[in-house]
């Protein structure tokens, strides 16, 4: 008797054959980390969460981006307390914006409790290193 199908890793996913799912885990930054390599590392998280569906809304995401690159150029030009300032104006859009748990998530929320952490909590990192 032949085995026509063996099945791989890829075919045992909840997500279906061939799709892997994608977690983002914390990591320990390195103890000389530059305030702009964690604000590159923040960018790069709120793309990921955007590609992952945690983040269900353009318009959020675009609000979200606007301040991030703000906040960053402020920082490229030494401002580090307007920095700040726009930075704590996108904790509060993450805060109003997002599901602070799986189970208390009410209709109107673009930010899965994922992201809702995952955002809060790096940029907040962030602005008590500026």
């Amino acid at each position: 008797m032949a085995v026509d199908f063996i099945p791989g890793y890829q075919d045992l996913t909840p997500y279906g054959p061939g799709i892997v799912g994608k977690t983002n885990g914390p990591t320990v930054p390195p103890a000389d980390i530059k305030p702009i390599e964690i604000f590159n590392y923040v960018i790069d998280l709120k793309h990921q969460a955007f590609s992952l569906g945690w983040i269900t809304n353009k318009g959020i995401e675009n609000s979200l981006d606007v301040k991030l690159d703000n906040a960053k150029k402020k920082l490229e030009q030494g401002n580090n307390t307007a920095a700040k300032n726009i930075l704590n104006a996108f904790i509060n859009e993450v805060e109003a914006q997002g599901c602070k748990s799986y189970e208390d998530c009410p209709s109107g929320k673009h930010l899965t409790s994922e992201a809702y952490a995952l955002l809060k909590y790096n940029v907040q990192y962030l602005v008590e290193r500026l």
